[in-house]
């Protein structure tokens, strides 16, 4: 139990430290781009909505979640490419982390529940 805590927290420290990392980048874009973007295309900078993994099955509406991801990436970078990839590649880390996250806390919880319990 000893070896768990040892490599269970530092794991859980770095995905929180990386999830707030790249949620502070993700702001600051957006920020960015909510000011250099006119109000019609602000729209494009909220966070494109996750959907499960069975709806990438049905072609139609995975044909429809690749034509919007690109619609908003295309809008994006007209304005400014750089910024519209920093702003893509930060959002997938803060999900990818979160995902992380949940994983560490779920396993403790299942871990150190029974303890606090008694």
């Amino acid at each position: 139990m000893k070896w768990f805590v040892i490599l269970y927290l530092p794991v859980l420290f770095i995905s929180v430290f990386l999830f707030l990392r790249a949620w502070y980048r993700y702001l600051n874009l957006k920020e960015d781009f909510r000011n250099m973007l006119p109000d019609c295309e602000k729209e494009c900078v909220n966070p494109y909505c996750r959907y499960h993994l069975f709806y990438y099955r049905y072609d139609h509406l995975s044909k429809k979640i690749k034509d919007e991801l690109v619609r908003r990436f295309e809008t994006l970078a007209k304005h400014d490419k750089e910024k519209a990839d920093q702003l893509i590649r930060a959002e997938k880390r803060m999900w990818g982390s979160l995902m992380v996250m949940s994983v560490c806390l779920a396993i403790g919880l299942f871990a150190f529940l029974p303890k606090i319990i008694k």
